[in-house]
């Protein structure tokens, strides 16, 4: 099942097609008032799910404009209408701190941003924060996915997308970018898990959603952790096909 929830070639060859596309647009549209761009985000990191599976399934591209100084919305509002004169038939809105670039095979979400001498670079910070910017290192999180990934013998990243998916189906409790933190965040001392089954079972113990989280999204959590834990009972009395069941009711089948 880990292995479906890949991002299939022929939808990764769209994407590249798409970025290589905006990028040329953005260079050819602002020329020497951009230093940089690039992709960041799940897409760099492997853990990207196919847009069938995660409908907020996106990519996250970065702008780093030379003339600093402004405010957020100045930059926001150029992107705006960088996207409106180059994507007239594509649905586009701003969702702070992002503009939101919606096209028919995958979403945009592209991010302004200005350098920063300490944290590398300051992106608009989100509308509930008192700030305007905040600081970012947009791709020091990869480094330590691939370190632990590593660690446990490559099961790290299917083991994120299998609860990804899981997320998607039951509403999304946890915001994607702090469920893959999480699991990464976790050790396993003495119990290295040896497949991608032990990796979800342990990892599903350890999650948490907080104090500040909805009622309904502690209940989507505690559903799953009990079937989990019926699913490890049941592996421990040798009975496969019955934890299998109680897997699939957290993690349905995924067709095709």
């Amino acid at each position: 099942m880990s292995r479906v929830a890949v991002l299939p070639e022929a939808e990764k060859e769209k994407i590249q097609r798409s970025i290589g596309f905006i990028k040329l647009k953005l260079k050819k549209y602002f020329g020497n008032e951009i230093k940089a761009q690039f992709q960041f985000g799940s897409s760099t990191r492997g853990t990207i799910l196919p847009r069938r599976l995660d409908e907020r399934s996106d990519i996250d591209y970065m702008i780093v404009f030379s003339n600093g100084g402004y405010r957020p919305q100045t930059y926001l509002d150029r992107l705006r209408r960088f996207v409106a004169d180059t994507y007239k038939a594509s649905r586009v809105h701003q969702s702070h701190p992002t503009i939101v670039l919606n096209m028919n095979h995958i979403k945009f979400e592209l991010v302004p941003a200005v350098e920063h001498f300490w944290s590398g670079y300051d992106i608009p910070a989100k509308a509930t924060d008192y700030e305007d910017w905040i600081g970012t290192d947009p791709n020091d999180f990869n480094d330590d996915l691939t370190s632990r990934n590593q660690m446990y013998s490559n099961l790290t990243k299917p083991t994120i997308r299998l609860l990804k998916y899981w997320n998607a189906q039951n509403g999304y409790p946890f915001e994607s970018f702090e469920l893959e933190k999480q699991v990464v965040d976790m050790f396993f001392f003495w119990n290295s898990p040896r497949n991608v089954k032990e990796y979800v079972y342990s990892a599903f113990g350890e999650l948490d959603l907080g104090l500040s989280s909805s009622v309904r999204s502690r209940y989507a959590l505690e559903r799953a952790q009990n079937h989990i834990r019926e699913a490890k009972a049941y592996d421990g009395l040798g009975n496969d096909m019955l934890a299998l069941k109680e897997i699939k009711k957290v993690i349905p089948p995924i067709n095709g």
